[in-house]
């Protein structure tokens, strides 16, 4: 087996690589388990041969029962190791590499069964939170990879996802953009609250295969939604490409994240473009910013300063 400083070298050096047929990692699936948020060691850790085994051991957590979601314990398919002079042991500097991509849905408008058809080709594994329940779904994706990332890589193919579902859905996913860091832990699967909720699936068949890291990271989405061109003539006969490419020379400044995409926004109303489209678009833009979290909390009162603004 490589040690951790080679496969860090070799996970570094993945979004340069195109056109090789093999990547470091391929397969294996490494996973650590914690006994709470605060824990700074794992209590248990392994390694998987293959997709299907960690599947398997994911599923076998999956009939326990807790009275309350504390009592579980949390699970991460990232590497951590020590680093010389960082007092951390699960910080972003301790990551050595992870595999596959975890999301947590908390209650939006996205149903897991939409997920399912959003990325029919890929592989996922999909089951209930503790507090889920038919009327009010709350559930947790694990998205298979077929190789090791580094953790900015990961950031970004996590980017790339949430991108995709906006498109195809819309903002109000429910996806929490918190655990958007490959740091985060998540509770393992276990029977909701109401045991006759629960729900646990496994999607690793053909067609479905797993996600590869280098195709979203080389085509991170910049998305219009359908019914709106980014070079699209407006009432004013203006057209939106200027605006965009202003708000993307901005949105990389230091401490202009906010006052970039209220100009972004004001400026799409300048151009007289409805709000049902602007609405649209800010989402997708929210994503270009480096905290796009905050971005997605300022579009409601954004479009209410921007209402008022115009009479």
């Amino acid at each position: 087996k490589k040690d951790n400083l080679n496969l860090r070298n070799e996970v570094s050096t993945i979004a340069s690589v195109r056109d090789e047929t093999y990547y470091s990692n391929i397969g294996n699936v490494t996973f650590s388990r914690y006994r709470n948020t605060r824990a700074k060691l794992a209590f248990s850790q392994g390694t998987c041969e293959n997709i299907h085994e960690f599947v398997d051991i994911l599923e076998s957590m999956y009939s326990r029962t807790f009275l309350e979601k504390e009592s579980n314990d949390l699970i991460t398919t990232t590497v951590f190791e020590s680093v010389d002079g960082i007092k951390t042991q699960k910080g972003k500097a301790n990551i050595v590499h992870v595999n596959g991509v975890w999301m947590d849905n908390d209650g939006g408008s996205l149903r897991h069964s939409d997920l399912l058809s959003i990325l029919p080709r890929t592989q996922m594994v999909c089951f209930n939170t503790f507090s889920h329940t038919a009327e009010k779904e709350r559930y947790r994706v694990f998205i298979p990879t077929l190789h090791a990332m580094s953790s900015d890589q990961y950031e970004e193919v996590f980017d790339a996802i949430i991108a995709r579902v906006v498109q195809d859905h819309g903002p109000n996913h429910g996806f929490d953009l918190s655990k958007r860091p490959a740091t985060s832990l998540f509770y393992a699967p276990c029977q909701a609250d109401n045991a006759a909720d629960s729900f646990f699936i496994r999607l690793l068949d053909a067609p479905r295969s797993p996600l590869v890291p280098k195709d979203w990271l080389a085509r991170r989405p910049i998305i219009v939604p359908k019914h709106v061109s980014a070079t699209r003539s407006t009432g004013q006969g203006g057209d939106l490409s200027a605006i965009f490419a202003r708000y993307e020379e901005q949105i990389v400044l230091p401490g202009r994240g906010n006052e970039a995409f209220k100009e972004l926004a004001l400026s799409l109303y300048g151009k007289g473009l409805p709000e049902e489209d602007i609405r649209a678009i800010l989402p997708e833009k929210a994503y270009l910013a480096k905290h796009p979290e905050q971005r997605l909390a300022q579009i409601d009162p954004i479009l209410a300063w921007c209402r008022q603004s115009f009479g």
